[in-house]
C-alpha cells in the first residue's frame, strides 16, 4: 500500500509541463474513457492527453501551452485491491501519512466526507512544494479516496497553486463524471 500511495503522489507531483488554454467546463468538449479491467469510467476533455504510466490506471493531463513550462495540470486514478480488512478511514489515514512523509512542505488545507458516484469517499485538499528545474513550485492537489467491492480508488487532481482556482471547476466536472463499477480484470494488491 505504501509503495503505490507514494508512487501515485510522486507521479502526480512529477508531472511537469504546461497549462490548458480553456478551463471553463461548460465550453470544453469531452470524450469518454472507460477502464473495464479496473472498474471505472470518466469523461476526459478532448484536448487533454492520456499518458502512459506504470503505477496509475489512468493519467490524463492538460495540453501544452506556451504560457508556462513549469507544470501540467492533471488527474490520475490509482486502483488497488484490498486483501485485508480495512475501512475507508484507515486507508485514507495511511495515504495522508504517506503523503506527509514524502512531500516537501506538505500542508493539509481541508479534509471532508463526500461521495463519488454515490460511493462514500474522503476528500483531501493539500499543498506541497516540488523541485523542478532548479526551483520549488507550489502545487495544490485534491485527492478522493473511496472503497467499493474491496477495491480502493485514489483519484487525484493537481495544478500549480497559482492556477488551482482556474482549474477547480473543471476538476469538479471531471470528478462528477466518474462512474465506479465491478472490474472485469485482475487488479494488483498493495493493501
Amino acid at each position: 500500500m505504501k509503495c503505490k500511495s507514494i508512487l501515485s503522489i510522486f507521479f502526480l507531483v512529477a508531472l511537469s509541463q504546461l497549462f490548458a488554454v480553456e478551463t471553463n467546463p461548460d465550453r470544453i468538449k469531452y470524450g469518454y474513457y472507460e477502464d473495464s479491467k479496473n472498474g471505472f469510467s470518466i469523461d476526459i476533455p478532448k484536448e487533454w492527453v492520456v499518458l502512459p504510466n506504470q503505477t496509475a490506471s489512468l493519467v490524463m493531463a492538460a495540453p501544452q501551452d506556451r504560457s508556462t513550462t513549469k507544470f501540467r495540470p492533471s488527474l490520475n486514478i490509482i486502483v488497488d485491491r484490498i486483501t485485508h480488512k480495512a475501512t475507508l478511514n484507515e486507508l485514507f489515514d495511511i495515504n495522508v501519512k504517506n503523503a506527509g512523509a514524502v512531500l516537501h512542505q506538505f500542508r493539509i488545507v481541508e479534509i471532508t466526507d463526500v461521495k463519488v458516484d454515490d460511493v462514500p469517499a474522503q476528500r483531501m485538499v493539500y499543498t506541497c512544494k516540488i523541485f523542478r528545474n532548479g526551483m520549488y513550485l507550489d502545487v495544490k492537489n485534491i485527492v478522493y479516496c473511496l472503497v467499493k467491492d474491496n477495491i480502493f480508488y485514489i483519484i487525484t487532481c493537481s495544478a500549480l497553486d497559482e492556477q488551482y482556482d482556474k482549474y477547480y471547476s473543471l476538476f469538479m466536472r471531471l470528478i462528477g463524471s466518474v462512474s465506479i463499477f465491478y472490474p472485469t480484470g485482475k487488479i494488483g494488491s498493495s493493501y
